[in-house]
């Protein structure tokens, strides 16, 4: 009798919690492949090239090299990357349709996870929880994470569907325990705080205002549970320590960079005041008005903290502005997907205030529909067109927040349309330079040459070209070339004491290979 008693406890905490409700589940499809089909429609704009810096020098390098890269992988939060690991050898797809498939699919479930939101914090509407996931997964911050940070995108999900359960766990008041979905928020919670970083503290910190404000139980028990699960995870990356120390020495270090080149300006670094404003501008300005709606009118304490936590993140380049430790850029991106589900809320919040005032159900669909469209069609554009059709606010600061966001999610470390002349310079590479050769290229690339360099000719990396040299005795075997775009400057030209000496071997529209014929013996290159 008791145990009957539990179980039908815990089908009625189940019903309270409207999560998964099966009568639900044609607003769940729609959502789902909303978001499935716009991410999808986005990859096969650009197929059969990938999308995404991380997807083309991250995920597709490091699955196609799984066993060999594990212990690179190991330093990474390796839970997303041992998913798709896992999805690759089950399914036998090729390494890039695992990666772009399962993106799209959690982006689907993201899109899910704000529906889940939408119905918690709008209670017996689910046409307006339905608009505000609509709304969201438009949005450009939302975008550019799915463009490239999967783990990120999988991580939020998880986040997301956790906060949707605790706040219809407080609205529904029940009398016992809801065991069955506490586990399954407690499970959410340990999946989002295991699969990134970022996130999984941003999670934890929320946790934590809440559970002294509020002193709400359940939330205190994930907060537990969520550092239970976060800090041993962080140890074992090895990512605790060195993070904590490398923060405070970017913080205290005024130390101007050593110049390679012999000049005393400093170097060139786009991680800056002026830039990061730029994109915390380029990335916000349109989701204010509608934010702020959104933001008088929700009670929900969960989200607001969630904002505001974001919210600090993304300002620490006002007083630290060269701290990339402290990856200001990566929170503005947070701040800028929860401002998102602000300004969804918002947009229900208006529409629903335009209904009380137009009597004509027609007109009040076609002034939805025109709301929704001038905030969608950014966004829109953004996943669909190419990178030089861009006409948003991205556009108008792309100098100034390149680096951290691409004009289009047409682009990867290149633009989309340029992959071929990427591939044919490594053909040349392959055909035309001695077994074992070293090639030196931009950082950006090193996804292509880990995948295409074939003949045990491996590939030295550099974010800066000065990076690749140090004060160290040369090897004067090393067979050198080095692959250059032609539109930035050519190093060997550039200054009379130029580092090294070579001539130009092969260039097509947009990249350069120089043979390199030696260096000064006061340097090496280092991998």
């Amino acid at each position: 009798m008791n145990l009957h008693n539990s179980l039908l406890e815990n089908k009625l905490s189940l019903r309270a919690i409207k999560i998964f409700s099966r009568k639900d589940l044609p607003f769940y499809l729609i959502v789902f492949f909303s978001a499935v089909f716009l991410k999808i429609l986005a990859e096969l704009i650009a197929y059969p090239y990938p999308i995404g810096y991380d997807v083309i020098n991250y995920y597709i390098p490091m699955l196609s090299n799984f066993e060999n890269e594990w212990n690179t992988i190991l330093r990474e939060y390796p839970f997303y990357t041992y998913v798709l690991y896992l999805v690759q050898n089950l399914t036998g797809l090729s390494v890039q349709t695992t990666v772009s498939t399962f993106a799209a699919l959690i982006f689907g479930l993201f899109a899910v996870s704000i529906l889940s939101l939408g119905k918690a914090i709008i209670r017996n509407s689910n046409l307006s929880a339905v608009l505000v996931s609509l709304f969201v997964i438009v949005q450009i911050p939302v975008l550019r994470t799915t463009w490239d940070l999967h783990r990120d995108m999988f991580s939020l999900t998880m986040m997301f569907f956790a906060i949707s359960i605790l706040i219809q766990l407080r609205n529904t008041h029940p009398s016992r325990f809801p065991s069955i979905s506490v586990v399954s928020c407690l499970s959410f919670t340990v999946l989002s705080v295991i699969s990134d970083r970022m996130v999984g503290a941003w999670l934890i910190v929320v946790y934590c205002i809440c559970t002294i404000l509020y002193r709400d139980r359940t939330v205190a028990i994930s907060l537990i549970v969520a550092l239970v699960s976060f800090i041993p995870f962080l140890a074992v990356t090895g990512d605790g320590y060195s993070i904590i120390s490398s923060s405070i020495r970017s913080i205290t270090n005024t130390d101007v960079d050593d110049q390679i080149f012999g000049e005393q300006e400093p170097l060139n670094d786009s991680y800056n005041q002026t830039n990061l404003f730029s994109y915390f501008i380029a990335l916000n300005i349109l989701l204010v008005p509608l934010a702020i709606v959104g933001y008088l009118q929700l009670k929900e304490s969960l989200l607001k903290a969630s904002l505001i936590v974001a919210l600090m993140g993304s300002m620490t380049w006002l007083v630290f502005p060269h701290a990339r430790e402290l990856v200001a850029d990566r929170w503005i991106l947070l701040f800028g997907i929860s401002l998102s589900i602000f300004a969804g809320y918002g947009f229900v919040r208006t529409i629903q205030m335009i209904l009380t005032r137009l009597r004509n159900t027609y007109l009040y669909i076609l002034v939805s529909a025109m709301i929704f469209l001038i905030f969608a069609q950014f966004g829109i554009i953004y996943a669909l067109l190419p990178y030089e059709a861009q006409l948003s606010v991205i556009g108008l600061y792309d100098k100034n927040i390149q680096d951290f966001i691409p004009k289009s999610m047409q682009f990867n470390s290149i633009k989309v349309d340029q992959s071929p002349e990427i591939l044919d310079i490594i053909h040349w590479v392959n055909e035309n330079t001695p077994a074992r050769s070293k090639i030196i290229g931009s950082n950006d690339w090193r996804g292509w040459f880990i995948l295409e360099l074939t003949g045990n000719r491996s590939f030295i990396s550099y974010e800066k070209i000065e990076d690749i040299f140090r004060n160290t005795p040369y090897a004067p075997n090393v067979q050198g070339f080095l692959i250059n775009t032609r539109v930035s400057d050519d190093p060997f030209r550039h200054r009379a004491n130029s580092v090294f000496e070579g001539v130009e071997a092969y260039s097509n529209s947009l990249f350069t290979v120089y043979r390199i014929f030696g260096f000064p013996k006061n340097v090496t290159l280092v991998h």
